[in-house]
C-alpha cells in the first residue's frame, strides 16, 4: 500500500502538507525545529534562467545542529518537478558559496511536484534519483532508497562533520589580550552602581526569589493585554505554536479574574462521574509566566465555589533532583509537604487522619491475618496494627495513595 493518497492531492498546498511534513517528520524523524519553512529562511537572488529573480525563498530546509543539510522544493502538481530540481540546485549553491572553500553544509536537494520525487547531491546530476511518490511503499525498494539518503541520522553525522571543519582553531582568553601578568592580577575596585543595584534585581527578576513572591504575586503581576510586544520576527521564533483544536483555547488573563481557568476547572469538577481522571494543561513557552500565573491563581483568582470544591498541591519540576531513579517517590513527598500546608490543619499526619487514609489496609488485616488475633489478643494485635501504620507512613508512594484515596 502506497504511504500517501495521490487522488488527495490537488495543488502545492497539498503536497507540502499532504506529502513532505509526513515524509520529513514520519519517514525521516526530523523535528519540527529542524524543518525550516519560507517563514524562517531569508530570502537570495538566484538566476533562473530567464532572469533573477529577488527574494528567493525554497519551501523548505533542513538545519541541523544550525547547519542547513538539505534544501526541499515543492511545485503544483502541473508543474514538473524538474523545475523546483533546478531551483533547489541554485539555492543550494548560493548558500554553500558562502562557507570557506571546501565546506559544502548542504549536502542532498530535493523536489516535487507530488508526483514525482527529484533527488540527488546538490553538485551532482549524475546521481539524479528519480522516484514516483506511488511507488513511496512500506518495504518498497524506492523507500529504503530514499531513506538511505536523506535519513536523519546520517545527515547529523554530515552536520557534525561540518561544525567540525568550520570550529575556529585558536582560542584565546579575553583575560590573555589586556596585557601581562601586572595588568591581569591587577584588582578592581567594587563596583559601586551595582552594589545598590544587584539585590533589586534579584528580588524582582531571580526566579527563585519570585517564584513565591507575595508582593509581585499581589502588585506586579500583568495582565495578557499589558505585556511587551516584540516585533514580528522575534514573536514568530518565541510565540508557542499550539494546534488551536476542540479543547484547547488561549487563557486570557486581567488582574482580578481568570475566568477560561475557572470554567474548565468547574466543567471539570461537575462531570467527574463521567471523567474520573479530568486533566488540564497549561501550557506556554519557558519563562512565559506559567508557575506564576498559577500560584496567582490559587491565591488572587480562584472563585469561592472552586475553592470549596477541590483541594490543591502544586509541584515544583525545577527542583527535582537530577537522579531520576527514586523520582516517583521525590513527587510523593513533594505533594504530601504542600498538600499539608495548603488544605489541611496541624493534624494532618495525626495517628487519627492517618487510620482514616490507611482504612482499606487495616480493614483487609482485620478480615485476614488479625482477625483471631484482634478477638483474643487486642493488645498484640494494637502492636502490629501500630506498627503495620507507621511503615505505612514512612512510604512516601504508599501514604500518598491513601491521602487521595482518602
Amino acid at each position: 500500500m502506497t504511504l500517501f493518497d495521490i487522488k488527495s492531492i490537488h495543488n502545492e498546498s497539498d503536497v507540502e502538507q499532504k506529502i513532505v511534513m509526513p515524509l520529513l517528520k514520519e519517514v525521516l524523524s526530523y523535528s519540527d525545529d529542524e524543518i525550516r519553512t519560507k517563514d524562517y529562511l531569508a530570502p537570495t537572488v538566484i538566476d533562473k534562467g530567464a532572469g533573477k529573480k529577488i527574494g528567493y525563498y525554497p519551501d523548505f530546509m533542513i538545519y541541523i545542529g544550525g547547519i542547513p543539510v538539505l534544501v526541499l522544493e515543492v511545485k503544483d502538481i502541473h508543474i514538473s518537478a524538474n523545475e523546483g530540481y533546478r531551483e533547489a540546485r541554485l539555492y543550494s549553491a548560493e548558500v554553500n558559496k558562502r562557507y570557506p572553500e571546501g565546506v559544502n553544509p548542504i549536502k542532498y536537494i530535493v523536489s516535487t511536484n507530488g508526483i514525482e520525487l527529484y533527488l540527488s547531491p546538490w553538485d551532482s546530476e549524475k546521481d539524479l534519483k528519480v522516484i514516483k511518490i506511488e511507488e513511496l511503499q512500506e518495504g518498497s525498494n524506492d523507500l529504503q532508497l530514499f531513506r538511505s539518503f536523506l535519513d536523519r541520522n546520517k545527515l547529523l553525522e554530515h552536520a557534525q562533520k561540518i561544525r567540525h571543519k568550520i570550529l575556529p582553531v585558536e582560542r584565546f582568553k579575553p583575560l590573555y589580550l589586556i596585557g601581562g601578568p601586572s595588568r591581569q592580577n591587577q584588582q578592581l575596585p567594587p563596583n559601586s552602581f551595582a552594589i545598590d543595584l544587584v539585590p533589586l534585581l534579584r528580588k524582582y527578576f531571580d526566579p527563585d526569589e519570585t517564584k513565591c513572591s507575595e508582593e509581585i504575586l499581589e502588585k506586579g503581576y500583568c495582565s495578557s493585554d499589558e505585556l511587551t510586544k516584540y516585533n514580528s520576527t522575534l514573536e514568530s521564533l518565541l510565540k508557542d505554536r499550539i494546534l488551536m483544536k476542540d479543547g484547547i483555547k488561549s487563557v486570557k488573563t486581567t488582574k482580578k479574574s481568570a475566568e477560561i481557568l475557572n470554567k474548565a476547572i468547574n466543567q471539570a469538577v461537575n462531570l467527574k462521574n463521567d471523567i474520573p481522571d479530568p486533566f488540564i494543561l497549561i501550557i506556554g513557552g519557558v519563562g512565559s509566566g506559567k508557575s506564576m500565573f498559577i500560584e496567582r491563581y490559587y491565591k488572587y483568582l480562584i472563585s469561592d465555589d472552586i475553592k470549596n470544591s477541590t483541594l490543591w498541591s502544586i509541584i515544583d519540576f525545577n527542583v527535582a533532583p537530577d537522579d531520576l531513579k527514586d523520582i516517583e517517590k521525590w513527587i510523593c513527598e513533594q505533594f504530601i509537604e504542600d498538600f499539608g500546608k495548603r488544605n489541611c490543619d496541624d493534624n494532618f499526619l495525626s495517628f487519627d487522619n492517618l487510620k482514616r487514609y490507611f482504612a482499606p489496609d487495616i480493614a483487609a488485616r482485620d478480615r485476614g491475618p488479625y482477625k483471631l488475633l484482634k478477638e483474643h489478643n487486642y493488645s498484640d494485635y494494637i502492636t502490629k496494627i501500630t506498627n503495620d501504620i507507621t511503615n505505612w507512613n514512612d512510604d512516601p508512594q504508599k501514604l500518598c495513595e491513601g491521602i487521595i484515596r482518602y
